[in-house]
């Protein structure tokens, strides 16, 4: 951000409005921004993004047993489902679910 918004001759902050709120822009300085961003090929960072926004983009899945079909099932549709949105899913398989002996 920081070479676009040097080129562009703005500050860090007016590239970050023109990326998320273009509206807030002019028209004339959105559009020298913009290509700047075009001539230096510029792409967000995701990871510096979700430290910024302080989220993972992550969703966690527990499963107990994906041998069988009904976890399994219900996992792959959320595999699914994750697939087309931005959000990956780390999934963790529990090896054995037995509840402790109470005390």
């Amino acid at each position: 951000m920081t070479d676009v918004a040097a080129l562009a001759g703005v500050s860090r902050m007016t590239v970050s409005r023109v990326l998320n709120d273009p509206a807030a822009v002019r028209p004339q300085l959105r559009a020298r921004v913009q290509a700047a961003i075009t001539q230096l090929g510029y792409r967000r960072n995701a990871a510096a993004r979700r430290l910024v926004s302080a989220r993972s983009g992550t969703i966690g899945l527990v499963v107990h047993d994906v041998t069988q079909y009904g976890p399994a099932s219900v996992a792959s549709g959320i595999w699914a489902a994750a697939s087309s949105t931005p959000y990956t899913v780390s999934t963790m398989a529990l090896a054995e679910t037995r509840r402790a002996a109470p005390r």
